[in-house]
């Protein structure tokens, strides 16, 4: 037998099997949208808060809750959401994650705590005369004593991200619908992020300057007919 009936043996290299290795899309006729897509939209707002006739203060947000992340304004400013809640029917938080900067206006120190919980703690919307230092043991509060406006310390940034099984302590917010909701409401169980202030030297006369930043990693679903 000649050499040249013989089938001519080709090497690949490793990049060449790689690629041959990844599954061939298929060939669908027109646009193609899953019924469930995953993305991250943030809110982000400035806040100046104070309580004259008390060293407590705490403010609340929802963390699963795109939709109405203050419960005070009773509307969203998620960017993006609108969008997303053009294009599907419901949405779950998968994750949040992000930063907090507090910058103290008093003369003396002020202790700073944020705890991320499934519970507001007596804490309503808009705020209220709480303190939040029984939690500082909490493992998902975070405390820093913030310094007077003299002496160079007075802000803080804190960073955080957390899933919401974490928060909530089990993994029913992958299965149950209570922790799911309409782009358009909230849902029925919620869970908070709440800032705290105390002053151990006088009331929070002062403004405490705070800007939030949260990040959502959002499961958008059942996606609407919009032919």
């Amino acid at each position: 037998m000649s050499t040249s009936s013989k089938k001519r043996r080709v090497r690949r290299s490793p990049k060449e099997l790689k690629l041959a290795r990844i599954p061939r899309p298929l060939n669908f006729r027109g646009t193609l949208l899953p019924s469930t897509t995953t993305v991250n939209l943030g809110f982000s707002a400035v806040y100046a808060l104070s309580a004259a006739a008390s060293p407590y203060y705490a403010y609340p947000f929802y963390t699963n809750a795109p939709y109405d992340v203050d419960p005070a304004v009773g509307t969203s400013a998620t960017q993006g959401l609108s969008q997303m809640a053009a294009m599907y029917s419901y949405m779950r938080v998968i994750r949040y994650y992000g930063t907090c900067q507090v910058i103290s206006n008093h003369d003396s120190p002020v202790a700073v705590t944020l705890l991320h919980s499934n519970t507001s703690t007596g804490v309503t919307a808009g705020g209220a005369n709480v303190d939040l230092t029984p939690y500082c043991n909490n493992p998902l509060a975070q405390t820093h004593m913030v310094g007077h406006v003299q002496s160079g310390s007075s802000t803080h940034t804190f960073k955080f991200s957390h899933p919401i099984t974490r928060v909530v302590g089990s993994e029913a917010p992958l299965l149950e619908e209570n922790y799911a909701s309409t782009t358009a409401t909230l849902p029925s169980e919620t869970t908070y992020l709440l800032i705290g202030f105390y002053r151990p030297s006088g009331n929070l006369a002062n403004a405490m300057t705070t800007h939030l930043r949260i990040n959502f990693e959002i499961q958008f679903y059942d996606r609407k007919n919009l032919a």
